[in-house]
């Protein structure tokens, strides 16, 4: 049988000017200039000089109780000097996504347009983007002319979110069409969804592993493995046993911290179901980065007294206060880019903060075959590897 004739590209019938548009930078609208000096100086109002910071927003259709859209500006800020996980980019898009669980939305819908950004987007930011979102570009702000009328009278004409006037679909021809649509601030709902990952991908695990934690008991790769895949295969036939369709399950990864000399120090599981960058290995470094949760106490919301050990160490990183030197992680799937680039950034923070040298290996059990497990900045590190089956061997002889 003759093989089937080679589908054409997308950009066939695109004259070459054409294909080199698409290749040129995004261009921002004077509209979205504009809304991004106006979320500029919202974000820095207080007392005294308000503080270098950047923003970060994306316009978005939302329903409405009408059975129709509305647009809508998320946006996220942060101080210039943040954390690469604590970045306006990376903010916005786990909180617009963690908004859209939370309201049962398609979050695709949401992040699907361009986010937009004061600041040049880091590695982490970038990936964070392609693996959870869609598209990204810096934005030089442009101050609206004085002619617009005072800051307190701008604020009088900007549309709230209760106005019926919040409906109305702007067009990109009105310059100042963005800055009176209504505005969410994705920042809360950011901090909720990283708390939120960390607690429940840690409160599925079995019991054992809590205590093999506070033990400090010694393992070696395989063992750790063999348990982690096991776990794996045991969730999964539950779900197979519950017929719950695939894009309803969490995807089947954990990851592990594991200290220089082999003991296990923290366990999570992928909780992507509900948030697209909730990944295995976010879940498992956010309670142990500077800034990526917030601080609180043990009597707080997320532990009470009748809380087991198990559901309160994804607290633990936070009162410890940093990563261990020599510290590795251990990974059933191989990690994508995002996932990557946040273990690159914990361990370049760790060595400029603290001087330690942690997070330099990264051994997985299983290579991942999609699309955003290539070009990673761990490969381009040389810090990551597979696991040699003949280590397993070795051990279970």
């Amino acid at each position: 049988m003759d093989a089937p004739p080679p589908r054409p590209s997308p950009h066939f019938a695109m004259s070459r000017k054409e294909r080199k548009a698409l290749m040129r930078p995004y261009e921002p609208t004077r509209a979205e200039r504009r809304l991004a000096a106006a979320l500029l100086e919202e974000t820095g109002e207080g007392l005294g000089a308000p503080l270098p910071h950047d923003v970060a927003f994306l316009v978005a259709d939302v329903p409405t109780e009408l059975g129709g859209t509305k647009q809508v500006v998320w946006f996220a800020s942060a101080p210039k000097d943040a954390e690469p996980w604590r970045g306006p980019v990376a903010r916005l898009v786990l909180g617009v996504r963690e908004a859209a669980f939370s309201a049962d939305v398609d979050a695709h819908r949401w992040v699907r347009n361009r986010v937009l950004t004061t600041n040049a987007p880091g590695e982490l930011e970038r990936a964070i983007v392609k693996v959870a979102a869609s598209k990204v570009a810096r934005v030089v702000p442009e101050e609206r002319s004085t002619t617009s009328g005072t800051k307190a009278s701008r604020a009088k004409k900007r549309i709230t979110n209760e106005t019926d006037e919040g409906l109305k679909n702007f067009s990109d021809d009105d310059d100042d069409a963005l800055c009176l649509l209504p505005r969410y601030d994705a920042d809360r709902w950011a901090e909720f969804g990283v708390r939120r990952g960390a607690r429940e991908s840690r409160e599925v695990l079995p019991k054992e592993v809590s205590q093999i934690e506070r033990d400090g008991t010694k393992e070696d790769d395989a063992r750790l493995f063999a348990w982690a895949e096991a776990f794996v295969k045991s969730k999964k036939k539950v779900l197979d046993e519950e017929q719950l369709p695939f894009h309803k399950r969490d995807r089947g990864v954990v990851a592990m911290l594991v200290s220089r000399d082999g003991a296990l120090l923290d366990c999570a599981v992928n909780t992507n179901n509900s948030n697209t960058a909730l990944h295995a290995e976010v879940n498992l470094l956010a309670p142990w980065l500077e800034g990526f949760l917030e601080e609180e106490t043990e009597d707080g919301d997320d532990a009470t007294d009748d809380d087991d050990a198990s559901k309160k160490t994804f607290l633990r990183g936070k009162r410890n206060g940093r990563l261990p030197a020599g510290a590795r992680v251990l990974v059933t799937l191989q990690c994508c880019r995002m996932c990557a680039a946040l273990i690159c950034a914990a361990s370049d923070d760790a060595l400029t903060r603290d001087g330690v040298e942690t997070l330099r290996e990264v051994v997985y059990a299983e290579a991942d075959e999609g699309k955003y497990s290539n070009e990673t900045a761990l490969q381009s590190r040389g810090w990551e590897r597979a696991f040699s089956r003949e280590e397993e061997a070795s051990a279970e002889s």
